[in-house]
């Protein structure tokens, strides 16, 4: 199973968004079934950096592909929860677990 990594810059906001969604988009276009963003280096999101998670969904479905979350923080991690993002986003705690494939396949 091939997959592809997206790290998520420190801040994930107004200042970097226009780049993130176009770096979405190309990750998509890739050969990966799976598309796992990294948030293990970033310790902010606002309103329009969720824009960037809504990208990634929305690609997600309309490829076929997979996408997942990992190394979200607790404060991005209430803010996913309150906006009920995790209820919808496939967030996993390890890169290993995230890229698992008995989760990919099963």
């Amino acid at each position: 199973m091939a997959f592809t990594v997206l790290e998520m810059p420190k801040r994930l906001d107004s200042a970097s968004v226009a780049k993130m969604q176009d770096a979405v988009r190309k990750t998509f276009r890739t050969g990966a079934n799976l598309i796992v963003f990294d948030f293990a280096g970033c310790g902010f999101i606002d309103s329009r950096g969720l824009s960037v998670v809504v990208t990634g969904l929305k690609q997600a479905q309309q490829t076929g592909k997979k996408l997942r979350l990992v190394h979200v923080g607790e404060e991005i991690r209430l803010l996913l929860r309150v906006t009920r993002f995790d209820r919808i986003c496939d967030i996993h705690e390890s890169m290993e677990s995230a890229v698992d494939e008995t989760e990919i396949n099963g």
